[in-house]
């Protein structure tokens, strides 16, 4: 999950098998491209990701948008409002 989140910060598209930790930081397939916990399924979306026209730009600005849950501020906001 953390190369996940840092490749969102970077605006890169991510392509991940579909699991808790990725579920849950790519928003169930909002921010990146959730596939099937397997070998063919990888393959699938990564074939999507290098022939589709519209993955790349449309999953930049996906990933653009969903980095900002790794917001530092945001972040020390909801600690903090825990631990109150």
């Amino acid at each position: 999950p953390l190369s996940i989140g840092e490749a969102l910060i970077l605006g890169l598209p991510v392509v991940a098998t579909d699991n808790q930790g990725a579920n849950d930081i790519l928003q169930h397939g909002d921010y990146g491209l959730l596939v099937d916990n397997s070998i063919s399924g990888l393959l699938s979306g990564m074939l999507r990701a290098i022939n589709d026209s519209t993955f790349l730009p449309e999953y930049t600005a996906r990933a653009i948008q969903g980095s900002a849950q790794f917001d530092s501020e945001k972040i020390i906001d909801s600690f903090l409002a825990v631990i109150d």
